[in-house]
């Protein structure tokens, strides 16, 4: 029991509070850190496939009626 007593102790202490938050706040930050970037990261590839989407589309549009836009011949 003296050893339970002992450890209350040490964790009601302000040190040892300001160490256990202080590793929380570093926990948190990294995972909200992680975070950000997997949805930083999602963003850019979601961007990445919409823009070649678009291009793609764009391009269809282009040649949609049919007819592939062949040079006029010269005339002599």
């Amino acid at each position: 029991m003296a050893l339970h007593g002992t450890v209350n102790i040490v964790i009601d202490s302000r040190p040892a509070l300001s160490l256990i938050n202080s590793n929380i706040k570093k926990v948190l930050s990294t995972q909200l850190s992680l975070q950000s970037k997997m949805i930083l990261k999602d963003s850019l590839v979601q961007d990445a496939y919409d823009e070649i989407l678009e291009a793609g589309t764009s391009h269809n549009e282009n040649n949609s009626n049919g007819e592939e836009q062949q040079p006029e011949p010269k005339k002599r």
